[in-house]
This record gives C-alpha cells, sequence and structure tokens, in this order.
C-alpha cells in the first residue's frame, strides 16, 4: 500500500498527528486571517498587509539555528507546550490589534508568534519520527507527508469556517468578525497542551541517547 496506518501504533508518532495535525491547522489559519483582517478590518492596502505579515516568516527563519539546542537541552514535552502557548498567546495578541497599534508592537508580536510556529512544528516533527524503527520509516514519512499536508488545507478551511460563523452573528462590522476568529484558533491551539503534557518527560528519549 501506498500508505500503512500500521505505524499510528506508535504513541510519540500519534500524538505528532493528532494533536500536532491540529497546532498545524490552526497555525496555518493565521497567515490566512492575519491579512484578510488587516486589509478587510483595518483598511490597509495589500502591500502594507503583507509587508507586516512578513514579520511571522522573519520569526520562523530566526528562531531556526536555536530549535536543535533547545531540543536537546529540554524535553520535547516542554518545548512543544511552552511553544503552543506563546502561539496561543500571539493569537489572543492579533485578537486585539486595531489599525492605530503602534507598528514596532505588531511587528514584535507576529515575530514571536513566528519562532513559536517553528519551534513547535520542529518539535512534533521531530517527536514523530523518534521512536519510528528503522524498516517503518518509509511509510511513517509518507504518512506523516501526507498529514501535514492536510492539516495546511484544514486550516484553510477551518479560519473561512470561524470567519463564516461570526458573520452570522456579529453585524457590528468586519472587525469583530476576524477578532473572534483568533480567539476560536487560539482556544482551538491552548486545548492542544494538556494532552501533549501527558505524554511525560522521557517522549523522545531515544534522539538524545
Amino acid at each position: 500500500p501506498l500508505i500503512d496506518l500500521g505505524v499510528l501504533k506508535i504513541a510519540t508518532f500519534r500524538l505528532a498527528h493528532t494533536q500536532g495535525s491540529l497546532f498545524r491547522a490552526t497555525t496555518y489559519a493565521v497567515p490566512f486571517v492575519l491579512p484578510l483582517m488587516m486589509q478587510v478590518g483595518f483598511g490597509w492596502s495589500p502591500v502594507r498587509a503583507g509587508a507586516y505579515v512578513a514579520a511571522v516568516f522573519v520569526g520562523n527563519l530566526g528562531i531556526k539555528p536555536t530549535t536543535t539546542a533547545l531540543l536537546r537541552r529540554f524535553s520535547f514535552r516542554a518545548v512543544i507546550c511552552t511553544a503552543t502557548t506563546l502561539l496561543a498567546i500571539t493569537m489572543l495578541g492579533c485578537a486585539f490589534l486595531n489599525a492605530d497599534t503602534a507598528p514596532v508592537l505588531i511587528v514584535a508580536l507576529l515575530v514571536v508568534s513566528g519562532a513559536a510556529r517553528s519551534v513547535g512544528f520542529t518539535g512534533y516533527g521531530t517527536l514523530g519520527l523518534a521512536d519510528v524503527d528503522k524498516p517503518e520509516l518509509r511509510d511513517a514519512n509518507a504518512l506523516s507527508t501526507t498529514l501535514q499536508q492536510l492539516a495546511g488545507g484544514l486550516g484553510v478551511a477551518l479560519a473561512v469556517l470561524c470567519i463564516a460563523t461570526a458573520s452570522r452573528v456579529w453585524s457590528l462590522g468586519e472587525l469583530p468578525v476576524y477578532r473572534a476568529t483568533f480567539v476560536v484558533l487560539a482556544l482551538l491551539t491552548i486545548a492542544t497542551v494538556p494532552l501533549v503534557w501527558r505524554i511525560g518527560p522521557q517522549a523522545g528519549h531515544r534522539l538524545k541517547s
């Protein structure tokens, strides 16, 4: 078979693609919702909105050199939970942005968001393969890639669903719709933390031995 679901019996792989998929979905939704909020809610031009959103990817790339050191120094559980919590906080922060917010505050918020996003992605991606034996790596990689792509698509669909639902509830203008969407995304993101915490501090220790 092209994809073997048998690798899901591995606890760390399964967690990385259940809670991890929800984390990826909500994370992928941010670069979709954010420029829409800035253009529709703030009245900014697409160029201005895109320039601010680029700060997310500055944080994403800027944290990369230290991610491996973080995973070696701390447990996967601690790194993933911390990154997830920070990401949820920045999503809530986005819900309180407006057109008059100081540019430096917006950029700082989005850089932290991008850094948390990157650390979370790397943490989940590494943990997912930590306990996979060599004969199963091919099947694990194939399924992992498929689920990650699916999570990306689901993230956009989730964002659209939140915006559409909020539009039916709020009649105060466009901005509250996007604020409500960010609050929902933050709540879904933080909901994964208790589940990840249950895996224990020794999860993925094979990579450090």
